[in-house]
């Protein structure tokens, strides 16, 4: 048994040193685990609660995980690009920006509510600072009249920004039976949006623009709720399941000038463009669902395997902004996102009783499809195309009440292009760290 368990040390150590060689990654652009806990895990952790950020993910974990408190912390790494040359070598057509720094605090609680230790309160919440891209202003081929584009050339230039920022509070109540728990989370929700997506140059000397600038951020409050369950039959295996509801928000309301909004499609294939007034857009967060089981291979060793369902076709596939244009219909954002599935795995290994080491894997479909005409075209200012994700981390308890613990995960490097050889990519990063206080 003690070579056995150097053994899977040895082999978390490698997994956990091959991340930090190729990061809370997202799934689409949502996170893909809160806190180290399931950071260390790949984000499979339905079955398999451990800290107070199951408040979020599965509620039902608040009655399994003790009385406890849990503080975390986040900085997230991502490196993003778009590239306009695929049509031959030119200069000044490529780009990476953005901040390379944003920063994802989390915080966690839960109690029993009586003496039985079978009725238990608590909460989650956890925020993202927010998101997005901010490119260098580029020359566009496509857009230019030698590549069938209806700028003069050598002229186009392409403006593109976005930023996206999340907030959640999750207050849970939460009951165990006997080798059963459910628990049940409300919602409350908070996002801010903005982005710009114009190019510019000129038509026969004139100044022209295409595109959409809703560079000024806007907010909206929300709500939904999270319903869970966990059942463990004998102590070397349990189940979980969860579900989250459509998260409803109010509109995003811009105030607009003319031309904020500049020759693009409407509802009836008619270039519009934008006059003064007030716009509006619906973006609701999307429903999804999480199965997991965790299975205890002999004492020291905890194995997870966690599969999701993020509705994205039913609040990201066309956005559609409605206001006072000069045509008379609305404008569709059509970012074609398709839903996404998640498969998680990790493994925990409790090298000593104080001492943990955690490693994982996670894979996700991307929400964006190459395949479907214009859609990397659409989605160069939300690049949310990564795929696999490593993890590792560990967990040390100092005595009975505090402890720490740390993560680290990897989001490899994908990268599309579009119809008119448009060229989007993605990589990410981030390092966790939490501390924690069980009562």
């Amino acid at each position: 048994m003690i070579k056995f368990r150097f053994l899977l040390c040895f082999l978390c150590s490698a997994l956990f040193i091959l991340g930090a060689q190729s990061a809370e990654a997202t799934n689409g652009h949502q996170l893909s685990a809160i806190g180290a806990y399931q950071q260390g895990m790949g984000g499979a952790t339905t079955a398999a609660p451990y800290d107070a950020s199951t408040s979020v993910s599965n509620p039902a974990g608040m009655a399994m995980i003790g009385n406890r408190t849990d503080f975390s912390f986040q900085t997230f790494f991502p490196t993003r690009e778009t590239e306009f040359s695929g049509y031959g070598a030119v200069p000044d057509s490529s780009t990476n920006g953005g901040s390379n720094m944003y920063l994802v605090p989390a915080i966690g609680w839960t109690a029993a509510m009586d003496d039985r230790n079978d009725w238990f309160f608590g909460g989650g919440m956890y925020g993202v600072s927010g998101m997005g891209v901010d490119y260098d202003t580029v020359r566009v081929p496509f857009m230019e009249s030698s590549f069938g584009g209806p700028l003069d050339d050598g002229s186009s230039k392409a403006h593109i920004w976005s930023q996206y920022q999340f907030w959640k509070m999750a207050p849970t109540v939460a009951h165990k039976s006997g080798n059963f728990a459910i628990g049940l989370a409300l919602n409350l929700d908070y996002q801010a949006f903005g982005f710009k997506n114009v190019f510019s140059g000129t038509m026969g000397l004139l100044p022209a623009k295409f595109g959409m600038d809703l560079s000024e951020m806007q907010g909206t409050l929300g709500y939904g709720a999270t319903v869970g369950f966990i059942y463990q039959p004998v102590p070397e295996f349990s189940v979980g399941a969860s579900y989250s509801s459509k998260q409803n928000f109010g509109k995003f309301r811009w105030r607009l000038t003319a031309d904020d909004v500049s020759n693009v499609l409407d509802v009836n294939g008619a270039y519009t463009s934008s006059l003064d007034g007030i716009y509006t857009m619906d973006l609701d967060f999307p429903q999804q669902a999480a199965f997991g089981i965790a299975v205890r291979l002999g004492r020291p060793v905890l194995w997870t395997a966690d599969v999701k369902w993020i509705n994205y076709s039913d609040t990201y596939k066309v956005v559609t902004l409605k206001g006072n244009f000069s045509g008379g219909a609305d404008v569709p954002l059509d970012f074609g996102w398709d839903d996404v599935w998640v498969y998680a795995t990790g493994l925990q290994l409790d090298v000593t009783p104080k001492f943990v080491l955690r490693a994982g894997y996670n894979y996700s479909t991307s929400p964006i499809d190459q395949a479907d005409f214009f859609e990397v075209e659409n989605n160069m200012a939300f690049p949310a195309i990564v795929k696999q994700r490593v993890a590792g981390g560990f967990t040390y308890r100092f005595g009975r009440h505090w402890e720490m613990t740390m993560a680290y995960m990897k989001a490899f490097k994908e990268e599309m292009t579009g119809v008119t050889m448009t060229k989007i990519s993605l990589e990410e990063e981030g390092v966790d760290f939490e501390i924690s206080y069980r009562f």
